[in-house]
């Protein structure tokens, strides 16, 4: 598809992506961090960027965005070259959020202001390799990795590492995305043995143990 057609979100943000892997940035899509998902969040350095992708130039794009101003160093949104923005560029300017245009080229139109006293942890705790790929930012599915998914992913993880490993173990190896160790013990046995954690428990004297199956769900 030539760069500056654009029939989805998702070809917007393809082009995007491959602008900023031009100058280096470590991108993640579909980000959910406390309740926002972030179409994209590129990472360079210990510097975060966040940017929502819109087909049209309307004031949700910027509400969107605006979630992120205190944990992002740069909050922007990625938009279709139009003319006549200049109203939609001043409201930017005045939440000091940066404008992306996106054609047959890349333009950033409006920079970004640095928030030098940006709560990043909170973004940069959430991001795993997964995140690279593991749904096209601006999907039109609502496919995006959930703290749930991440934790189950983990969980599998650990024990295809170390088969063997018993509940009380694996809690002091995984973090998960529960409230509490207590909470997280009960949650986890549950979906143990189900598509979501594909383990099984064998008992060995007096200790119930974990270990991998050898069918692994098609999303991890």
């Amino acid at each position: 598809m030539p760069i500056g057609i654009f029939k989805t979100e998702s070809d917007l943000a393809k082009t995007v992506i491959l602008w900023l892997e031009d100058y280096q940035w470590d991108v993640y899509q579909e980000v959910q961090v406390f309740g926002y998902t972030a179409d994209i969040i590129a990472v360079q350095n210990k510097l975060v960027w966040v940017i929502e992708t819109k087909l049209t130039s309307t004031l949700k794009v910027i509400e969107q965005a605006n979630n992120w101003r205190t944990m992002a160093h740069y909050v922007s949104v990625a938009v279709p070259r139009k003319r006549d923005q200049l109203m939609f560029e001043k409201v930017l300017r005045l939440f000091g959020i940066g404008k992306i245009e996106c054609g047959r080229d890349v333009v950033e139109r409006v920079s970004p202001i640095l928030n030098r006293k940006a709560l990043s942890e909170k973004i940069t705790q959430c991001l795993i390799s997964e995140l690279k790929n593991y749904a096209e930012a601006g999907n039109s599915e609502g496919k995006r990795l959930t703290p749930f998914k991440k934790t189950c992913m983990e969980i599998v993880r650990e024990v295809g590492r170390n088969p063997g490993i018993t509940i009380k173990e694996l809690m002091e190896k995984v973090k998960t995305h529960y409230a509490t160790p207590a909470s997280a013990r009960v949650c986890i046995t549950k979906w143990i043995g189900t598509k979501h954690i594909d383990v099984r428990f064998e008992q060995e004297g007096k200790r119930l143990k974990l270990y991998p199956k050898e069918k692994i769900n098609d999303w991890l």
